[in-house]
């Protein structure tokens, strides 16, 4: 899909937004009643979206900045260093090839504090730059900088909670192009179910891969009920990094998940785009905790403090023991299992 085409979306929606108010107001005279002032205050709400979605793409078309074709990552963390160690070795276990990897975490006390510092001791001879959020207030900045500093035209985001499962094929994910599509490793013809909605969760109609591709599905974001209509997701999908830097500098976010939800207003470009997964998912969620006090999720009862203290007594999870799970939800809550640490691992 060209800029053209994305901006003829973004008009599309402001004159439907504009159309249906006035027919509420229409409405609302007919039967003797005053039109409402809700009318104008959503007609101020969407001239925001609307806004946004033009300063965005505006900003992705005068970009002019030379980016290497390839693609890197982002993890966000929060006192789950023994998450972190899970997720990163079972992704660096799983990567068919090296790729740059950036961590934005914090540590809200000393002992988070020293796990991390473990971790990243273990981890420098790889491709990781950890950069640890200063204070409560500095999530936005921090993340507009690191988005800065990437050098890849591809990128995705991921969370501690997850571990990888499958072989991930760097290459693949280069090839997909994010004017059109967002390849998504968390999906999979495996999921039944959605968590965060407690309900069965029908897969979509699939399409054909383009060029007769096999190992992988295809279907359209607007099409798709619940995590298969969820495009912009912090959980493993490919973006082109301009356009997740333009939409960053359009909002308004202090943490992850304020973060996710209010990217979701550009959902009607992303919408029109295809959906691609492999036919056996990449990863999936491990919700055992919260951490965080902006969303009430749904989690398991394994504290953050308990997993510390297994941390520092030597103890890591077994990371392996997961590959080939053939999980029915992109989250599920399941056991871990914990060994020793080493040098290896």
């Amino acid at each position: 899909m060209s800029n053209h085409d994305n901006i003829k979306i973004i008009r599309m929606y402001h004159r439907s937004w504009h159309l249906f108010i006035r027919m509420m107001d229409r409405l609302f005279s007919a039967i003797g009643l005053k039109p409402t002032t809700y009318g104008p205050k959503i007609c101020r709400k969407n001239e925001q979206k609307i806004e946004s979605l033009s300063n965005f793409y505006n900003s992705v078309i005068s970009d002019d900045k030379a980016l290497t074709r390839g693609i890197c990552c982002i993890i966000f963390s929060m006192n789950r260093p023994m998450q972190l160690h899970g997720l990163i070795s079972s992704f660096l276990d799983n990567a068919s090839t090296t790729i740059p990897i950036f961590v934005l975490f914090r540590a809200t006390n000393r002992s988070f504090a020293r796990a991390y510092s473990e971790i990243i001791k273990s981890l420098k001879s790889r491709s990781i730059q950890f950069v640890e959020q200063n204070n409560d207030s500095s999530f936005h900045n921090q993340l507009i900088d690191v988005l800065e500093n990437i050098n890849t035209d591809k990128m995705f985001f991921l969370v501690d909670d997850i571990l990888i499962t499958e072989k991930i094929d760097i290459s693949e994910i280069n090839n997909v192009d994010t004017r059109n599509s967002v390849l998504s490793l968390r999906l999979g013809s495996n999921l039944q179910t959605s968590y965060n909605a407690d309900s069965p969760q029908p897969l979509p109609k699939f399409v054909s891969m383009e060029g007769g591709q096999t190992g992988k599905i295809r279907w359209k974001w607007n099409e798709g009920t619940f995590d298969w209509g969820y495009p912009i997701s912090l959980d493993g999908h490919v973006f082109s990094t301009k356009e997740i830097l333009a939409m960053t500098k359009y909002i308004s976010f202090s943490s992850p998940n304020t973060y996710e939800g209010n990217l979701q207003i550009f959902n009607p470009i992303f919408l029109q785009r295809f959906g691609i997964a492999y036919k056996k998912s990449r990863l999936f969620n491990i919700p055992c905790n919260r951490v965080q006090t902006d969303v009430d999720n749904r989690h398991g009862d394994i504290h953050q403090d308990e997993l510390l203290e297994r941390w520092n007594n030597g103890y890591q999870i077994d990371f392996r023991a997961f590959y080939e799970y053939m999980n029915t939800a992109a989250h599920e809550i399941i056991g871990y299992n914990f060994i020793k640490r080493n040098h290896d691992q």
